[in-house]
């Protein structure tokens, strides 16, 4: 447990989150109609998976009730823990963990630990601070038995500086890259791309975890999507192809057979390279920037989206010019 270069489960344990936090507080609930956009105001969190919850900043007014800096926010129906670095307002069912007494470091640390019980959660069994109080999560600990908050903030501080050097050195390095020429680049309508289906959607009380099965994806934006493996069931879905969810608009490539839960679909892309895929992927990505929990991106709404691609000059997307671009990218 001394270095913190590199994590040691061994002297990890597992610890009652309500038994760890006392306070996991409910703050008072501001409607977007009821807070003016400023940009250079007080953080307006929301249940979102981006921006540390920002949906954007408000003006600050008298009548404000700000949660306090320093605390960890998440989202009934969005799991997602943010360590919020300001005072800020919120939406509707949105939560805290005051953790006030850490340093920022080691509420970082603690944030990501948070971060393995989400996939317990869903759309339709939001995470609730009863709920919370009740969950476990593990922990490094002090031969006390306590968790070892000063080994949690000099492991992160480890990985900052680590991140800050990595950081220079591709600085460094973005000087001698030449930048993508999109002036041969062209809009094309997905759904006169591709084919876009609804997959096959079992409930977790439906399939059985086999780390030897296949993949089970989820609305997730972690672990490409898988939840985890289950034993094959009677449906799947193809191998080749870009998944997505309705409410996670975040889309991955499926390498292999997989089956999923609920508003889960995919792009049928199996007759084109991984590598291409992969290509195709990061320009759906700005794509989800329209999309929200109260606008879920459904098959019918991406079938008529555009995005943009190498063309041929012939007017047809690029797949070959896709494919070895990746590759010149995933060699280096």
């Amino acid at each position: 447990m001394t270095d913190a270069g590199a994590l040691n489960y061994s002297g990890w344990k597992e610890f009652k989150i309500g038994e760890l936090f006392e306070r996991i507080i409910k703050p008072a609930v501001l409607h977007s109609h009821e807070v003016e956009k400023l940009d250079d105001g007080i953080p307006y969190i929301v249940r979102s998976k981006f921006n540390n919850g920002i949906k954007y900043r408000v003006r600050r007014t008298d009548i404000m009730k700000p949660s306090p800096a320093g605390v960890i926010s998440f989202g009934a129906e969005n799991a997602t823990f943010f360590y919020q670095e300001e005072e800020f307002v919120s939406g509707r069912d949105i939560y805290y963990i005051d953790v006030r007494h850490l340093s920022k470091t080691a509420a970082l640390f603690l944030t990501a630990c948070l971060q393995t019980i989400v996939h317990k959660y869903s759309y339709n069994y939001g995470m609730f601070p009863d709920l919370v109080r009740q969950d476990k999560i593990y922990l490094p600990a002090a031969p006390t038995g306590e968790p070892d908050f000063k080994f949690m903030e000099q492991y992160m501080r480890n990985i900052f500086k680590k991140s800050e050097a990595g950081l220079e050195s591709l600085i460094h390095a973005d000087k001698s890259m030449t930048p993508v020429d999109i002036h041969g680049w062209r809009d094309f309508k997905i759904g006169e791309l591709f084919e876009v289906f609804n997959s096959f959607p079992y409930h977790t009380k439906d399939i059985i975890e086999d780390v030897n099965g296949i993949p089970y994806i989820v609305r997730s934006k972690f672990n490409n999507g898988m939840r985890y493996r289950v034993l094959k069931p009677s449906n799947t879905n193809p191998a080749g192809v870009i998944s997505f969810g309705a409410e996670n608009a975040t889309f991955f490539y499926q390498k292999e057979e997989w089956c999923s839960g609920n508003k889960m679909y995919y792009i049928d892309t199996s007759n084109i390279s991984e590598d291409a895929c992969k290509f195709i992927i990061v320009c759906l990505m700005p794509l989800t920037d329209k999309y929200s929990y109260d606008n879920g991106l459904i098959p019918n709404l991406l079938r008529n989206e555009f995005i943009k691609l190498p063309a041929t000059p012939e007017g047809e997307p690029d797949f070959k010019f896709m494919e070895q671009y990746m590759r010149s990218i995933l060699d280096e």
